[in-house]
């Protein structure tokens, strides 16, 4: 007959099936009553631990524990189980958040008890939990799950690092700041924590130090992305912007990729745009505006950077270009007044006495008027319009209107009394054109 001791040497030599068969074949009349029957319960329980199938172990240990609920052996046994579950798990979801399944990968971790894990296994699951929640957006959650992990490892540079990324996802800079700077304590070329760094300078608006610190990454890693970008970022608050643009096509050239990246090296060159328009640098600003156009700008492009280059187009002398450049400001915003002024300006400033641009051009600056109704010299130059379309009436109540926004426009009062006798030559009969006054064009405000 087949003893206790017989399964015993079985499980010690390995043979965990035999081991298995053999207890199955001893009839236990009187379950888990005794304590010798416990011990084969626990046995049998054992023998499914080594085989792998923890699962299958933990019904027989709670077999032994509803009969006995100190039992040590069944009590750590069914511990070990959980514990060996808990690990496959974790690495189930590891493997999901790996494939790009977080949703799944989440679904496992947050299926895992706390207590049925050892230290090494919740360390790694809070880890690659807070990982997860941080692409999820789930930024205070990630926070958290870090938080959770550096009690089992106090230490652990990359968690610490992690936390510092979750602190400035919550614009908590001051917190993220000391966290990256707690890396740096430990490993002051952690590359990632310096770029940290510099990037939680510049919310902090901090942009100077920040140059500093990301030219410690640039020379750490000269091949890497993230410490050019974390500089170009800096420089384009400190108004560098062609710093800003150098640094920006260096990361990208070295793999930046980012969802904002288009948005800000389009307004990167859109801004030394303005710079240099304003140094007169006309064919150098068209250049960077015309690449701003292209980066980030070109489907929703920006009125301002559609305006100002038409502007320069303008100074130049590409004037259909610079008209096409208005006009296209004015369909993105229909009341952007330097556009429709500006174009009517240009309009009245080359139409020929009865041309079709008269008409245009008292078009576009009654838009103008229309947006500002206080600029008297928008309000003179309609006047103009309307006279070289030989619209008396509409010329009339354009100076009349001057004169209304700033009675001491002389051009405006000698233009209405030229138009008045005109009109009242007409009511008589005749039609002597009147003169047309000769101003400056003023630039739109």
């Amino acid at each position: 007959m087949n003893t206790g001791e017989d399964a015993r040497k079985l499980f010690d030599a390995g043979q965990y099936e035999a081991c298995i068969s053999m207890l199955d074949s001893m009839t236990i009349t009187s379950g888990a009553s005794t304590p010798e029957n416990r011990a084969m319960i626990n046995l049998k329980a054992l023998c499914f631990m080594r085989k792998g199938d923890a699962e299958g172990a933990i019904p027989l240990f709670d077999l032994v524990l509803s009969a006995d609920a100190d039992d040590v052996t069944a009590k750590t046994g069914k511990d070990g189980a959980y514990m060996v579950l808990s690990r496959r798990r974790v690495e189930q979801g590891n493997e999901l958040f790996k494939s790009g399944d977080s949703e799944g990968a989440l679904a496992i971790y947050n299926s895992i008890k706390e207590e049925h894990m050892d230290a090494s296994t919740a360390f790694n699951m809070g880890n690659n939990k807070g990982a997860l929640l941080i692409r999820l957006g789930r930024y205070e959650e990630a926070l958290a799950s870090f938080e959770g992990s550096l009690l089992f490892s106090p230490l652990n540079i990359d968690t610490i690092h992690n936390k510092g990324l979750a602190l400035k996802a919550l614009n908590r800079f001051e917190e993220a700041l000391a966290v990256f700077e707690k890396c740096l304590e430990l490993d002051g070329n952690y590359y990632s924590a310096i770029c940290g760094k510099s990037e939680t300078l510049t919310a902090l608006s901090r942009f100077r130090e920040s140059v500093d610190v990301a030219d410690v990454a640039i020379r750490l890693r000269p091949n890497e992305p993230r410490g050019y970008s974390s500089r170009g970022f800096a420089r384009l608050k400190l108004s560098d912007f062609s710093g800003a643009i150098e640094d920006l096509e260096a990361a990208k050239a070295h793999g930046y990729r980012s969802g904002d990246f288009e948005k800000v090296y389009g307004l990167a060159l859109a801004l030394q745009g303005d710079k240099l328009l304003g140094e007169k640098k006309h064919e150098a600003a068209i250049e960077c505006y015309t690449q701003a156009l292209s980066h980030g700008s070109a489907d929703n492009p920006s009125p301002d950077l559609l305006f100002n280059l038409a502007l320069a187009e303008l100074t130049v002398g590409r004037v259909e270009d610079a008209k096409e450049g208005f006009q296209h400001a004015l369909e993105v915003k229909p009341d952007h007044y330097n556009a429709a002024a500006a174009l009517g300006l240009h309009l009245v400033s080359v139409a020929r006495t009865g041309a079709p641009e008269a008409l245009e051009a008292a078009e576009y600056l009654k838009t103008a008027l229309g947006i500002r109704p206080t600029e008297a010299e928008i309000a003179f130059h309609l006047g103009i319009a309307y006279l070289k379309a030989s619209d008396y009436n509409g010329a009339a109540s354009a100076f009349r209107k001057t004169l209304e926004i700033n009675p001491g426009h002389l051009q405006a009062k000698k233009a209405l009394s030229s138009v008045e006798s005109q009109l009242a030559m007409q009511a008589a009969g005749f039609a002597k054109a009147p003169a047309l006054p000769k101003p400056a064009a003023p630039a739109p405000a």
